[in-house]
């Protein structure tokens, strides 16, 4: 590694020791806060259990994973058929347990860090043609087994 690269990647550990690491910082998107608007929401709908309300903001196909594989949910049927499985124990805790503070957003998309853990979930704007606003949709929940609120609530 020449001089000069090493003197960037040192400054880089210096002034974005978060990113580097893993970590997040605060979101500096422009639509943030119609981002946290969308995740309390989503966590409204998820404390009533409403099925319906929440197959209707997916952006289809919804990845996620059942039976531990990661497998597209291809439309509001499917993810009918398999709402316990998608948003099992571990997912919900994530979601109940975070607030619109934990909400960041990068050229992904926006997530939630829960229990030092980012990308439970992934969600963005979306603009269909002719509309003007973006609607912001749920696009991937992962619902792994190993998450840590699922050991953390099968320990107690």
């Amino acid at each position: 590694m020449n001089k000069s690269l090493r003197i960037l990647v040192l400054i880089g550990c210096i002034v974005f020791p978060k990113l580097l690491f893993g970590q997040h910082t605060d979101s500096n998107r422009p639509d943030t806060p119609q981002a946290q608007a969308f995740f309390n929401h989503l966590q409204q709908l998820l404390k009533v259990n409403d099925r319906t309300g929440l197959s209707n903001i997916v952006e289809y196909p919804l990845l996620t994973g059942l039976h531990e594989k990661k497998t597209y949910i291809r439309n509001r049927s499917e993810f009918l058929r398999h709402f316990d499985e998608i948003f099992d124990t571990g997912i919900r805790c994530a979601i109940l347990g975070s607030t619109e503070k934990d909400v960041w957003g990068n050229s992904h998309g926006f997530t939630i860090e829960y229990g030092g853990n980012i990308g439970r979930i992934w969600f963005d704007g979306f603009r269909a043609t002719n509309e003007t606003d973006y609607t912001y949709r749920l696009m991937t929940v992962n619902n792994d087994p190993l998450n840590k609120c699922n050991a953390e609530r099968e320990n107690k």
